[in-house]
């Protein structure tokens, strides 16, 4: 860290420590990825990678976010991946089998051979659940390499795949020439998109539910015929990849994916936005959405905006989800059901707003008195009318309402042929739509009415969650869907969130004032003072000394432009203008800072209080600390308990700003 990159020899003269110390200090943290290494001239050098050991502050978070979304198999391979860094497979399902049956094996034997097989298939399970996650990836060469040594051995790549630029690329290619040196490196990286995709259709067919099963056959077969038309395309990946797609390898090595943290964190917060706005049922639709978009991400800038690509287009290359496809995955439909407004049960619905068809021979109805009088209509859990005054001639199926906010809105109009005959195949059955057109066609064909109504209560929720700017509707017809689809924005939602996060920041350091100063700014652009005062509508002297807090903390700018070349202040114009990259950097910077004073001041805690550590992490104390730690020991032991709870939350909470602003 201090002397930057350097040879071994280098590293022995600055440590003063003996060469195999350095070599065995050395190999472990390589294997630990805190050291990167490279080959040049045939000499080893070696260089500290920085965000790597930062990545070990979040290890915690990262193994409980993956208990939450695979379990706790999935937990256990995971820690282990954090606490050995690269580790062969078959050295990772050893090392789960033997965490499962709680001790290692005596005399020679583990328990029954049935059990141990058990044990071995969950720990390959959950190793397939992590890479199809991408939460665990594949060991790779270029892992251990420098960033700039990499980037030289992609565009190497580049250049002899694409013949055309192998001697210089043009203006107009220049785009696509980055584009696909981003492609060869995420490859080499994270590894290819058709090893996830395999895993997860061949864990799909194991499943029980056949509905699942054609699902992932239909879907195995479409992303083969890709595979086969965009093999010439494809770069040419690693071997020992290429190995892991035919079969899976006991001697492949696997690593922990901490790029994969600040997608589920991103999920965690978006749910909790959700939440707070809209509802706790809402925004478990949405984790269920979040969910099956997590599993293509590798990390979060996989879709970042470029300098010419509009944000909406960018949003668009990531998957479309159907809503069958989410239905198959949403839990518990009975809560999701009930907390739309009233759509299930009694349903009052009024004459007047039923829109009837007319026949030509049907006699005229006499006219209706003052008022809408309501009929109560009592639906089965199939939907059905159980109310003995409906019509049992009629062959219309009632044009659907819906009772958001206890009031009664057309959801369209029915397709009604001309002769009064209706497209389903029930007659008398209502269904509930919910503000917008629904293709119910699609829904109730094939499946029943339970199913349907399901079908239109996860829409209901879709539809809310859009309106909420959380998630787009694409209608059928868009990018060739045969129904409605939908996409989650992940740049524009990133992009909310980093605001919130500076928000909060000066409005918790500098007062609700500076926010609006600086909300102002960020409209409007650069600003004079008189401009400034008229839109914040403040006293000049306390937008100034507002001002020139945040000028000082970093936070604002101020550009001066001179009238003349004497730069007199009389004559000069003063614009103050907010830089949300500057800022957010500025922040980050603040963040380490006062991170690492945390830091520091848990070592010195530490320090004072080592002589009732050490007593109380004896073998024969621990469970028992009351009993043997006599006078203030204990006092001291819980004094530093505490103080550590406090440190290490704050340091939690300034990652989780940094995650913000930095990963987002």
């Amino acid at each position: 860290m201090i002397h930057g990159r350097q040879r071994l020899s280098d590293i022995v003269h600055h440590t003063r420590l003996a060469v195999s110390q350095v070599r065995h200090g050395l190999t472990i943290l390589v294997q630990q990825r805190i050291v990167l290494w490279c080959l040049h001239n045939d000499v080893a050098l070696y260089e500290a990678d920085w965000l790597a050991a930062y990545s070990l502050l979040r290890s915690g978070k990262f193994v409980v976010a993956t208990r939450k979304r695979i379990g706790q198999q999935g937990e256990a391979i995971l820690s282990h991946c954090v606490l050995g860094g690269d580790l062969k497979a078959s050295a990772l399902e050893h090392a789960n089998s033997n965490s499962n049956s709680g001790q290692g094996t005596v005399n020679g034997t583990n328990g029954s051979s049935a059990e141990s097989a058990d044990s071995q298939r969950e720990s390959r399970a959950a190793i397939y659940d992590l890479l199809e996650n991408s939460t665990v990836i594949i060991t790779n060469p270029s892992h251990f390499r420098f960033p700039e040594k990499n980037r030289e051995l992609v565009e190497r790549q580049v250049r002899i795949d694409n013949p055309h630029w192998k001697d210089k690329v043009k203006n107009k290619e220049k785009a696509q020439f980055q584009r696909a040196m981003v492609d060869v490196s995420e490859e080499w990286k994270y590894g290819s998109k058709y090893l996830r995709t395999t895993i997860a259709k061949r864990r799909l067919t194991q499943l029980d539910n056949p509905l699942k099963r054609e699902f992932a056959t239909m879907e195995e077969s479409q992303d083969n015929t890709q595979l086969s038309s965009k093999t010439s395309q494809t770069p040419k990946l690693p071997s020992v990849i290429d190995a892991a797609q035919s079969s899976f390898d006991d001697k492949i090595m696997l690593r922990a994916n901490y790029d994969k943290y600040p997608v589920l964190a991103r999920s965690q917060k978006l749910v909790q936005l959700a939440a707070d706005n809209i509802g706790i049922p809402t925004s478990q639709v949405y984790a269920t959405v979040l969910r099956l978009y997590d599993k293509d991400l590798t990390h979060c800038k996989e879709f970042q905006r470029g300098p010419e690509t509009p944000m909406a287009e960018e949003d668009t290359k990531h998957s479309i989800l159907t809503t069958k496809e989410i239905l198959l995955h949403v839990g518990n439909m009975n809560s999701l059901q009930e907390a739309i407004g009233q759509p299930y049960g009694n349903i009052s619905i009024t004459e007047s707003s039923i829109p009837r068809h007319k026949e030509p021979h049907r006699r005229k109805r006499q006219k209706r008195e003052e008022g809408d009088q309501v009929r109560q209509i009592n639906l089965t859990e199939n939907g059905q009318s159980l109310d003995s005054d409906s019509d049992s001639d009629s062959d219309i199926v009632e044009p659907t309402r819906s009772r958001l906010n206890g009031k009664a809105k057309s959801a369209g109009t029915d397709k009604v042929k001309p002769n009064g005959e209706h497209k389903g195949k029930e007659k008398n059955k209502v269904l509930i739509a919910y503000d917008h057109d629904i293709d119910m066609d699609s829904a109730s064909e094939d499946d029943d009415s339970s199913s349907a109504v399901q079908y239109v209560a996860l829409t209901a929720h879709l539809k809310i969650l859009t309106e909420h700017r959380l998630l787009n509707y694409h209608p059928p017809g868009t990018y060739d869907l045969k129904s409605e689809g939908w996409s989650v924005p992940l740049v524009a939602l990133s992009h909310r969130l980093r605001l919130s996060e500076i928000d909060t920041t000066i409005c918790t350091q500098f007062g609700a004032d500076a926010l609006r100063i600086v909300k102002a700014l960020r409209k409007q652009g650069k600003l004079d003072e008189k401009a400034l005062i008229g839109l914040v509508l403040m006293d000049s002297k306390a937008m100034r000394s507002r001002l020139s807090a945040m000028h000082t903390a970093g936070y604002v700018e101020l550009q001066e432009l001179p009238r003349d070349n004497n730069r007199a202040p009389s004559k000069t114009i003063y614009l103050w203008f907010f830089d949300e990259d500057r800022c957010a950097h500025q922040m980050q910077q603040d963040y380490y800072q006062a991170m690492s004073r945390c830091l520091q001041r848990l070592r010195v805690e530490r320090e004072r209080a080592s002589d009732v550590l050490t007593k109380s992490q004896r073998s024969d104390v621990q469970g028992r600390e009351q009993e043997f730690l006599v006078g203030d020991e204990w006092d001291r032991l819980q004094k530093w308990g505490e103080v550590e709870e406090r440190l290490l939350g704050q340091v939690g909470r300034l990652d989780d700003g940094i995650l913000l602003l930095r990963d987002l």
